[in-house]
């Protein structure tokens, strides 16, 4: 994964990007078949490796100062439902089609990627191509990506009737679709054919249902391709609320079928039994959040909706999540509001994380309000402006913020200061938001400060924890293997104010440690990184690499922190532990990368001996 240099520009000059390099959907036919392979692609981010196993997220704490929360249990990935997004908002290619970002900041951004399995652009027109800032945004947390095909009343029926009379055109068109996924870098469709077909043109919608599935296939071994439930057998558009023999036919075509959303749980039930044991998990319970007839009515009640597909083991596709931004408001309640949202599905979610080395990430969401840090600087410009750019959001942690009864998310923006003020007033607690909850996040992102990006990630000791115990925060579940047998780990760390007199230098000794599973049926042990062989560092001027700390010429009021440390088998989990007395801290870049033979020769025979004393302990 390409991550953004020192060299990149520190302040964004949207006044001199060329605007006109927007994202765009293609809409006719004529569009796509004559659409040229040799069109220059945005770049973006390849799929990334996820972990195999996932985490129940009802058995998935976010803080403890427990070792036994510790413990949960790992499931095979085949084996458990899956949970789609459907992002419609406003027609789509809104603030997000801009390839250069713009300067909304409070336009909408999704972060909760660790629960989904596969995100779908969609918009009304004919053939969503999904800007290449989700594209980055959904393949860094190894995230499938999947335009739509949309076909809707009359024009759609002039659409199919010109495709499916003409063999060529068909055959054509699969082409293009392959090669249009192929060159964007996305992975797939869902295809939505919401007019009626002739019934003796139905076996030729089938066929080209399974020859795009498999020239996909073929050409994208990850690529996904899902049926949206609308028309039956007999051609006529009538939606069936399941799975039954009147569609089974689109289903058995692709990889799944998206259920219409007014279903009750009897079709849920019908729809299991249709798809058997081997494919449930390739039905997926629609769920409006707009309410319109779902069941669970909607909004928060979604989560109502997922309990019932899940127990009946199917997936859920969640359509327009982005209401919490769209029907609840932007500005500075949306982090919460989102928060709650997704807080009241996680226990029918599956997590899963990162699994490749190296992992970097600022925790940056894509966006920020004073301009663009980079490695701890500020942005150089005086004025530097607000921006928006997802394709520049880095990986997010596995739990965002956990919201249990005892601590909820606050809004992220402190207060404008006065600037009349004689001297700043001292920090004062933020007020809880009208989304409900008197305490704070304890692992959320933080837009006051940035270490590389828009923001940084904020550490919070939960309120009703004791001040004197270590606090334990979950950060990620991973699945990283050192082929070296010792890895190189990075973390930038700053003290923020607290509630209660706490000094920035308490703050600022977070610490970091690492699950570790030598085997499936093994106990995990957790080894504390800060107990290994480390040194402070910066950046070097190229932003290339890392070189030892200079105390007289500091390059920022950020620690950053290297040390190497000894593993054997795999890293499960990366935790943060605030020491006690300490009430939170920033983490604003976090790099995990396998030591190379180099620097296994260039250890001295004392720092082989430090790194013998690393701290572990098992977790019972």
């Amino acid at each position: 994964m390409s991550f953004v240099s020192a060299s990149s520009p520190e302040c964004i000059d949207l006044e001199n990007e060329e605007k006109e390099e927007v994202s765009k959907p293609l809409t006719s036919l004529q569009e796509i078949l004559e659409w040229e392979k040799f069109v220059t692609p945005f770049q973006v981010e390849s799929l990334q490796m996820r972990t195999e196993f996932s985490v129940r997220g009802s058995s998935f704490h976010c803080h403890s100062s427990k070792s036994s929360d510790w413990k949960h249990l790992e499931l095979n990935t085949e084996d458990v439902p899956k949970t789609l997004v459907c992002h419609d908002m406003k027609g789509g290619y809104i603030e997000d089609r801009y390839i250069d970002g713009t300067e909304t900041p409070d336009a909408y951004r999704f972060f909760h990627w660790a629960g989904i399995d596969t995100f779908v652009y969609f918009s009304h027109k004919l053939l969503t191509i999904p800007p290449p800032v989700w594209i980055t945004a959904g393949h860094i947390h190894g995230v499938k990506v999947l335009g739509t095909l949309i076909t809707e009343w009359d024009e759609g029926e002039i659409f199919w009737n010109m495709l499916l009379s003409n063999e060529k055109k068909r055959v054509s068109c699969v082409q293009k679709m392959v090669e249009i996924c192929e060159k964007f870098g996305f992975d797939g469709y869902l295809l939505n054919v919401e007019n009626k077909i002739p019934e003796n043109d139905v076996p030729k919608l089938v066929k080209f249902v399974e020859e795009l599935q498999e020239a996909l296939h073929k050409k994208l071994p990850n690529s996904e391709l899902v049926w949206y439930d609308s028309v039956i057998s007999n051609g006529k558009l009538k939606w069936q609320n399941e799975l039954n023999e009147l569609n089974k036919l689109f289903f058995d075509a692709c990889d799944g079928m998206l259920l219409n959303y007014p279903w009750r749980e009897e079709h849920l039930e019908r729809s299991a039994a249709a798809a058997g044991p081997a494919r449930a998990r390739d039905v997926y319970a629609g769920v409006d959040v707009f309410g319109r007839g779902s069941f669970g009515g909607g909004g928060f009640g979604a989560a109502d909706a997922l309990r019932a597909a899940r127990r009946l083991g199917l997936s859920a596709a969640l359509f327009a999540p982005g209401w919490t931004h769209e029907a609840l408001g932007g500005g500075a309640h949306f982090a919460c509001n989102e928060h709650l949202f997704w807080a009241r599905l996680r226990p029918h979610l599956h997590v899963r994380g990162p699994a490749r080395l190296p992992l970097r990430t600022s925790f940056c969401q894509g966006f920020g309000r004073r301009g663009r840090a980079s490695w701890g600087r500020a942005p150089a410009c005086p004025a530097a402006r607000p921006w928006f750019h997802l394709g520049r959001q880095r990986l997010q942690p596995s739990v965002a913020s956990c919201l249990d009864g005892r601590c909820t998310p606050q809004p992220e923006r402190p207060p404008p200061p006065d600037p009349d003020a004689a001297q700043p007033p001292p920090p004062q607690p933020q007020s809880a938001p009208s989304c409900g909850g008197a305490n704070r996040g304890c692992v959320q992102h933080f837009e006051a400060d940035a270490f590389d990006g828009g923001g940084c990630l904020q550490v919070r000791r939960a309120q009703d924890e004791d001040d004197d115990g270590l606090s334990l925060h979950r950060l990620f579940v991973c699945d990283l293997k050192s082929q070296s047998g010792r890895l190189v780990v990075v973390y930038a760390v700053k003290g923020v104010p607290c509630d209660t007199p706490c000094s920035e230098r308490r703050s600022a000794e977070l610490r970091l440690a690492l699950v570790l599973r030598d085997s499936p049926s093994a106990e995990p042990r957790m080894m504390w990184v800060n107990d290994c062989n480390g040194h402070q560092v910066q950046r070097t001027s190229d932003g290339s690499s890392w070189e030892p700390f200079n105390s007289k010429t500091p390059q920022t009021s950020w620690q950053v922190w290297e040390y190497s440390v000894p593993v054997r088998g795999h890293v499960v989990e990366i935790i943060a532990g605030l020491p006690p007395g300490c009430k939170a801290a920033l983490i604003g870049w976090l790099e995990i990368t396998d030591a190379g033979p180099e620097e296994i020769c260039d250890m001295s025979k004392n720092a082989r001996e430090n790194h013998s004393k690393c701290t572990k302990t098992n977790v019972h």
